[in-house]
């Protein structure tokens, strides 16, 4: 199967969910995989190949924080011409692969003027749009994204959320259209013999640890209130927002607060490995109340309990696995819990075993394969 993904980040930035399924379609398939530009990360104008996959960069419109260049994205002509200029560099390069492909996926909806001039052109060609958050709760996020949202859940034949809380940002009339196929865990990985980090390892225990990005969403009163009432040593450990910098330096004025910079996605065992408790402590906002993160599969497939704050009710489903609370004292009461009594670690790894990003890989492309041969 031929499929052309739009994507809104470089395939070889973080190991996320569109990485992991499409890494483990089947090795006869073709995905040519859109990426965005970068200022940080290289970028390649030439297709560069990852056994199945072909990324590459095209320059295209994306949200940005800076006042003057949101100022001049704000004008729509400009936006036209950025949008007209990928388009034509699009077309320009890869007509010869549109022509043979089967599926356009897109997770990016700055694409949707290049979805609206396929779908006159190939309007038996499916479209999927993989919605994994919420595009418009983002911080910064440009009043303008609002209408490449709502173009693109109109014109794509489906959309595929992770979960049923994705639904309440996605207008209704737009309902018909939802499949759902969750996120996951690379099972495998976390079942490997691990080496535990020496730095870790020389910390006291019981060590509690977070393992994700540390932006708006990190819930910093939260963790100060942990350190200040209690003589647990907090382990943080992803990259870091701008705007979270300054919080996450007064944090670090505490002795038992140890931060570490992103690591890769294959070294997150390691890390684990020395852990008593995991936990998820983010606020509650428009993005988080409908977001499923990957890192509770993960812990849980590392075998370590893990507490949440209640950012998503929806998420109370998964309570026989994690604990969850948003208040400051309960949440510590079930650190401790969780030290002094910790979840069976069987339990914990067989519930995430079910969601291994293989199986998971294999429903999405079953889902493709199906509405492909639906449009022939």
């Amino acid at each position: 199967m031929n499929i052309i993904w739009l994507s809104e980040i470089k395939w070889n930035y973080l190991k996320t969910r569109k990485q992991q399924i499409i890494s483990r379609f089947p090795d006869d398939s073709s995905i040519l995989f859109i990426e965005p530009i970068s200022k940080k990360l290289s970028n390649n104008y030439y297709p560069i190949e990852y056994s199945h996959v072909k990324a590459v960069t095209i320059p295209q419109l994306r949200s940005v924080r800076n006042r003057l260049s949101n100022k001049i994205l704000s004008y729509l002509f400009i936006r036209k011409i950025i949008n007209a200029l990928a388009t034509l560099w699009f077309r320009f390069f890869f007509h010869k692969i549109i022509n043979n492909a089967n599926c356009i996926i897109t997770s990016n909806v700055y694409w949707s003027p290049l979805i609206k001039t396929y779908k006159i052109k190939y309007p038996d060609l499916p479209i999927i749009y993989d919605c994994n958050d919420n595009p418009l709760a983002f911080p910064g996020t440009p009043n303008y994204k609002k209408e490449y949202f709502i173009e693109t859940l109109s014109l794509v034949n489906k959309i595929i959320i992770p979960h049923v809380s994705y639904r309440n940002f996605i207008p209704n009339k737009f309902h018909s259209k939802i499949e759902i196929i969750t996120n996951g865990v690379d099972f495998e990985l976390f079942q490997k013999i691990n080496k535990p980090i020496e730095k870790i390892k020389k910390i006291k225990k019981p060590i509690i640890i977070y393992i994700g990005a540390i932006s708006e969403w990190f819930d910093f009163d939260l963790t100060e209130y942990l350190l200040n009432n209690s003589s647990y040593n907090f382990v943080l450990i992803g990259p870091v927002s701008k705007n979270a910098i300054n919080r996450l330096d007064e944090l670090s004025k505490h002795n038992r607060l140890h931060f570490f910079n992103a690591i890769n996605h294959e070294e997150i065992p390691h890390y684990l490995f020395e852990a008593n408790v995991c936990i998820i402590p983010f606020i509650k906002n428009e993005l988080t109340e409908s977001v499923l993160p990957n890192k509770l599969f993960e812990y849980s497939a590392a075998g370590k309990p893990s507490v949440m704050t209640n950012f998503n009710a929806y998420l109370s489903e998964f309570s026989d696995f994690v604990s969850i609370t948003s208040e400051k004292d309960k949440f510590l009461n079930k650190i401790k819990n969780q030290i002094e009594n910790p979840q069976s670690e069987e339990k914990l790894k067989e519930f995430a075993m079910s969601f291994d990003w293989g199986m998971i890989s294999i429903e999405y492309y079953d889902y493709i394969k199906k509405i492909t041969e639906e449009n022939k």
